[in-house]
């Protein structure tokens, strides 16, 4: 039988011992330098000056003077003189100095946060419940990134990433638990911002094409009496009924337009041709000022064309 505990080595008493009473106090300042262990550094190569009863300190690597010989191990200052308790693997030690939890691993000390996980679940002031393993309950979220100067880069990006195709990566915001906005991959790969009143009925108001970068944007056509679910279809559909060469989405938010046929008058061109305030060019109202900002493309555009005709016979 050993002469001591496997894992802290405290002293055990032997039958028929003189003076027990001094391998048992052995034993109890051995349990307090190591139980509930905090110590006041862990980077000092050579023993404080002036020490107090009890100060306890993680010995640094090339230790001198009074440590020298004990890198790594627990000194304790107790009846006027230094003892050390050497380290098993997994103590945990927490550094006042730089006030972070240690963890003895391989050999060495080191900061417990790198060491702790994975996690199957995570709760930041909330508790985490399946499907969402992360759950943070704040009234603000701090992504920041990691400067040159401390390593890093400066940038800082969110990656969601989906497995395939098929599936959904976005952006979902909601009122009281039901959905009211959904931005992102919805079941394919264009970009799509989608909204609903209640969390149930969604109508998707944009779609941008992955492989054209052109964006379909729904719009409101009931007060213009149009059929058209879209912006281009309206355009398309203006066209159609003599409005115009017809206009085809560009790039960058603008319209490459046909060329207009020059036999007409420039006044009935312009009251037939849609125009950027017009609104087939935007969800719900039009831009113009005035009493009504839901007047059709038709009346809108053929209102506008006569004045700047006008204007033009004016000058």
């Amino acid at each position: 039988m050993s002469d001591e505990t496997a894992h802290l080595a405290l002293p055990y008493l032997a039958p028929a011992q003189a003076q027990k009473h001094v391998t048992h106090n052995e034993a109890l300042r051995r349990l307090d330098t190591v139980v509930q262990l905090a110590v006041l550094d862990a980077t000092l190569d050579e023993p404080p000056a002036d020490p107090e009863e009890g100060d306890r300190y993680i010995v640094a690597d090339g230790a001198t003077g009074d440590w020298d010989g004990e890198d790594g191990a627990v000194a304790a200052f107790v009846d006027g003189a230094w003892e050390f308790a050497v380290p098993s693997e997994g103590w945990i030690a927490f550094d006042a100095a730089a006030e972070i939890l240690l963890l003895r691993k391989a050999g060495a000390w080191v900061a417990a946060a790198d060491h702790v996980g994975p996690f199957e679940r995570l709760g930041v002031n909330t508790t985490a419940t399946d499907p969402n393993r992360l759950a943070v309950r704040s009234n603000a979220v701090l992504l920041t990134g990691i400067a040159a100067g401390d390593g890093g880069t400066g940038d800082v990006r969110l990656f969601i990433d989906k497995e395939g195709d098929a599936d959904t990566a976005s952006v979902l915001f909601q009122t009281g638990a039901s959905g009211r906005a959904e931005i992102g991959l919805a079941g394919d790969s264009d970009l799509v911002v989608k909204v609903s009143p209640d969390g149930s009925a969604w109508t998707e108001a944009i779609r941008i094409d992955k492989d054209t970068g052109l964006a379909t944007i729904a719009y409101d056509n009931g007060a213009p009496g149009l059929t058209a679910a879209t912006v281009q279809d309206a355009l398309d559909e203006i066209a159609a009924a003599g409005g115009g060469g017809g206009a085809r989405a560009g790039g960058r938010g603008r319209t490459r337009t046909g060329r207009p046929d020059r036999s007409r008058s420039r006044r009935s061109r312009s009251a037939t041709r849609p125009t950027r305030r017009s609104p087939a060019w935007r969800p719900g109202a039009s831009r113009s000022k005035g009493p009504s900002s839901r007047s059709s493309p038709g009346a809108t555009a053929s209102s506008r064309g006569p004045r700047r005709a006008r204007s033009r016979r004016g000058r």
